[in-house]
């Protein structure tokens, strides 16, 4: 399953919010890269969308 597709689904199933994302939706950030392109993030903060 590709990465993005399975936060995706993590975030829709149990209806939480990526809080980097959403405070941050226009930054590109990456926990890690092998490639300046190619970035993964491994440190992921999801909370509830009532606690945003």
């Amino acid at each position: 399953m590709e990465t993005m597709s399975f936060y995706t689904g993590l975030t829709t199933r149990y209806s939480v919010l990526d809080l980097v994302r959403h405070l941050h939706p226009d930054q590109v950030e990456h926990s890690w890269a092998r490639r300046a392109d190619l970035g993964y993030r491994y440190d992921h903060a999801h909370g509830s969308t009532a606690a945003r």
